[in-house]
Formats: C-alpha cells, structure tokens, sequence
C-alpha cells in the first residue's frame, strides 16, 4: 500500500517540453507546394509558347480533314 501522495507522484504523466517545428514544416511545404507550381505553371507557358503559330489559328488541323 502506498499513500495517495506517492500515488500521484507515480502516476503523473511527466512532459517533456517539445520543440514547434510544426511552424517550420508548415512554411517550408508552403514555399515548396508555391515553387512547384510556379515550375508547372512556367514549363506550360514555355511549351504552349513553343508550338508553331498555325497550331494556335487552328490551321493544323486542316491538314488531317478528310
């Protein structure tokens, strides 16, 4: 038998106090998830750029008109 005293003392969850990388996380996947879309959005623009002026009047498609 132990006192309630003791009883607490063994029972107490202890914490330790942690470190909040949650802030750091959170901002390096903001950073990250921007950089990314930045990179899709530039290499569309890029290719969409890069195709022959007919493609974009249409008068490609002609070609394959039955």
């Amino acid at each position: 038998m132990i006192c309630g005293e003791c009883y607490r003392q063994k029972t107490e969850v202890k914490t330790e106090k942690k470190r909040d990388w949650f802030l750091v996380t959170a901002s390096l996947q903001v950073v990250f998830g921007l950089a990314i879309t930045w990179l899709l959005v530039w290499m569309v623009g890029f290719i969409l750029t890069a195709l022959p002026s007919s493609f974009h009047e249409g008068s490609v498609w002609e070609a394959f008109k039955p």
